[in-house]
């Protein structure tokens, strides 16, 4: 495992930042396999007028592994290993990869892992950003408002390859080549006004609010099959003979909007009351009951 981090932060009387990035690299257990991580992360404030203080936070990252099969119970590169007769050589003197075909599958019929392992072109890869940006006003001593507007987007890509074998028991009879994409893209806006005011031993604080959040995605993959010359080069969809399969699609979108409201009498600290009331709405209900309303 390699793990480096750097970070940076600073600042004075107007403005502060915090910078950081790192990068994550770990091989594992299992032969070619893999996971790494970049990041950075950026934050800052500034108050600008005596009245006026803004912010944002942002988030990049980006993630990959090979994403070897290990769901199968036939194929999968796990139960291969687990099921794999020890009697059968990984690989042969000639180099080329053990398999029980050449017992006649007196032996099982599991596949080689170590073929598998060896012949596996495949990744995933995952880019998100998270972004958060603010304005804070102070209305008054007592009187505040915020606005918050946040995004966090994600971008994923898979690839797989899988080239002929008809050497191994579950044979591959043709080399095939699928890939995919989706992204999502979630959006929040938060509107606060808060009055918090303390008078000889009561303490009043009052919140009301707006709040929406949308969401979107969509995703699509293809596959090729057939490849002549299987070289890396070759392998992207327009060399394939013929398409294997195609999807995509959207995500339902959905949306969801509240309208908030707390207050909040505290009397030397031995004396409480709370009142609030919220009101939800969401997309997903039906039309003409889309509503709901909270009173606490």
């Amino acid at each position: 495992v390699n793990n480096i981090d750097f970070n940076l932060q600073g600042g004075n009387d107007v403005s502060t930042y915090y910078f950081s990035t790192s990068f994550y690299d770990e091989k594992g257990i299992i032969d070619q396999s893999y996971f790494k991580r970049f990041s950075t992360r950026i934050n800052t404030e500034h108050k600008i007028k005596p009245w006026l203080k803004v912010g944002q936070n942002l988030q990049l990252t980006y993630g990959e592994n090979n994403g070897f099969n290990n769901i199968s119970s036939q194929t999968g590169l796990l139960f291969s290993a687990l099921r794999f007769n020890p009697a059968i050589p990984t690989v042969n003197d000639d180099g080329t990869y053990g398999t029980s075909k050449a017992f006649a599958n007196q032996l099982g019929d599991i596949n080689n892992p170590y073929s598998t392992i060896q012949q596996a072109d495949a990744y995933n890869r995952k880019y998100r950003a998270i972004a958060n940006v603010f304005a804070e006003i102070p209305i008054y001593s007592d009187l505040k408002f915020r606005a918050n507007y946040g995004f966090d987007g994600t971008i994923g890509r898979s690839y797989s390859f899988n080239i002929e074998d008809q050497n191994q028991a579950r044979q591959t009879t043709s080399s095939t080549l699928t890939e995919g994409e989706s992204d999502s893209y979630s959006h929040l806006l938060d509107l606060v006004l808060t009055y918090d005011k303390v008078i000889n031993k009561s303490h009043i604080t009052f919140m009301s609010g707006y709040s929406s959040q949308s969401y979107r995605g969509s995703f699509f993959s293809a596959g090729k099959v057939g490849y002549d010359d299987t070289s890396k080069g070759q392998r992207t969809l327009s060399k394939g003979n013929a398409f294997l399969n195609t999807d995509g699609g959207y995500d339902d979108p959905w949306g969801l909007e509240s309208v908030f409201a707390r207050g909040f009498y505290d009397y030397d600290g031995r004396f409480l009351a709370t009142l609030t009331f919220r009101a939800d709405g969401s997309s997903r209900f039906a039309a003409g009951n889309r509503w709901g309303y909270y009173p606490a």
